[in-house]
């Protein structure tokens, strides 16, 4: 018996291929997308900072003031006081400390109640609206570690909001909470009993002793050291306990003390005026160098940058690091890595290097010619913000620009 040879359809092999290629293709672009062998990133609008970090050491002209046991403090941290005025309480025992700050707190809010009742002439849209400031400037000191303040810009928002339920008739007024509040307060008068007060000695910016270390040496200390000891004092700082109840700052001009490698010092000048930032304590400060001194021997020039600002965030400085700012520079900013180097020809056949990055555009990467640069540093340069393809300077905002990659040229294929 004869075997029967079965023929396929040649229709359905056909079929059968075109759909192993569309497989194949769509599984070569997804691997494409998925495994990357460049990077990318977008020319955004930055600004870029020329500056110079060093350690500082700062010093303040002070008085102590006398005092020890369990205090409690009437005036805060960079408050100006002056000579005589009562600046902190002291107790004989711990629960009287307690009694006298809960009733301090009991009349605190006592009287932001009774501001809260007096409406007479007030606006619902300005009291909304300085709700709603009050609240921004909350988160403001918040993100800028300022928390200090946070304390009076609520007290400002709490008592706005109060008069906006009184004006909008969601309570009836605060006569019920304000006896509560004045029963407990008196109630707490003599637990609290009469504490001793400290005064100021002098005129100034009143600092309380947090029980935390402080930079021991003295404006006059480290003006006599040399380069060299002072770049041991920086690397090896000294820290002493602060004594007493606190101190007065007497004078509002104070002074950084650090040191620099001369190639650098050498880009500021005696009497320079800059702005010096404290990353760690989010301070941004006016300074002017008042003094520059070579030590020759140790290759270093000691820098004495002064101030004549005073806050609550600057008294409590200490050995910090110091940001000089000399210049600062806005324009695109692209990495470092994305730089090339291409061949141009010109239009008498003549061949010219010309420098720039690959950008991204749909499926293809296209060259973008760099003839200006506003800044650079190790990472980034900044390129002018009116940057055009049909221009000397082609990067633009929001380009894609290729940071790393391979085979790159212009119109190519991605």
């Amino acid at each position: 018996m004869k075997s029967k040879r079965r023929i396929r359809h040649p229709g359905r092999l056909l079929a059968a291929v075109v759909f192993v290629l569309v497989v194949v293709y769509i599984l070569v672009q997804m691997f494409g997308i998925m495994y990357k062998d460049y990077q990318t990133e977008i020319a955004m609008r930055y600004t870029m900072t020329d500056s110079i970090t060093m350690q500082a050491a700062a010093a303040f002209e002070s008085q102590p003031v006398e005092g020890s046991g369990q205090l409690g403090y009437l005036v805060e941290s960079g408050e100006r006081v002056s000579t005589g005025q009562a600046v902190a309480e002291k107790y004989g025992s711990a629960e009287q400390a307690l009694a006298n700050r809960k009733l301090q707190s009991l009349e605190h809010q006592a009287a932001l109640l009774e501001q809260s009742g007096n409406i007479d002439g007030a606006s619902l849209d300005v009291l909304t609206q300085q709700m709603q400031n009050s609240l921004y400037e909350v988160l403001d000191a918040l993100d800028s570690g300022e928390y200090a303040s946070c304390a009076e810009d609520f007290d400002q928002y709490l008592v706005a909001a109060n008069k906006v339920q009184l004006m909008t008739g969601q309570t009836e007024g605060f006569s019920a909470s304000l006896e509560q509040l004045q029963s407990q307060s008196a109630a707490l008068k003599e637990a609290a009993g009469t504490p001793d007060t400290i005064t100021a000695p002098a005129s100034g910016y009143f600092v309380p002793a947090t029980g935390q270390s402080v930079q021991p040496y003295t404006t006059e200390e480290l003006s006599g050291m040399t380069a060299a000891q002072l770049q041991q004092t920086l690397e090896q700082p000294v820290y002493a306990q602060e004594q007493g109840a606190g101190r007065i700052i007497t004078d509002y001009h104070w002074s950084l003390f650090g040191v620099l490698p001369q190639e650098e010092a050498a880009r500021l000048s005696s009497g320079q005026k800059l702005t010096v930032r404290l990353p760690k304590r989010g301070a941004e400060l006016p300074m002017t160098v008042a003094l520059l001194e070579k030590d020759e021997e140790s290759g270093l020039v000691k820098v004495q940058l002064t101030c004549e600002n005073i806050t609550a965030q600057i008294v409590g400085l200490g050995i910090e690091e110091a940001e000089l700012v000399l210049a600062e520079y806005e324009g695109l900013r692209v990495s470092r890595e994305a730089q090339h180097v291409a061949v141009e020809t010109d239009e008498n056949g003549v061949q010219h290097e010309v420098y720039g990055v690959y950008v991204k555009q749909g499926g293809l990467m296209y060259f973008r010619k760099i003839t200006d640069k506003i800044y650079e540093n190790d990472e980034y340069i900044l390129l002018p913000l009116d940057g055009s393809t049909d221009g000397d300077n082609q990067v633009r905002e929001y380009d894609e620009v290729i940071v790393k990659g391979k085979d790159l040229g212009d119109q190519r294929l991605l």
